[in-house]
C-alpha cells in the first residue's frame, strides 16, 4: 500500500507516478511468477 503515498504526495509529478506504477507492476508479476 506504500506505493499509494507518492500518488497523494506528488500528484503533480507524473514521472514519479509512472515510476512507482512500473515498480508496482513488477512486484505483481514477481508474486504471480513465484
Amino acid at each position: 500500500m506504500l506505493y499509494i503515498l507518492p500518488y497523494i504526495a506528488f500528484p503533480h509529478l507524473p514521472v514519479i507516478w509512472h515510476l512507482f506504477r512500473k515498480v508496482d507492476l513488477m512486484f505483481i508479476w514477481f508474486k504471480v511468477l513465484s
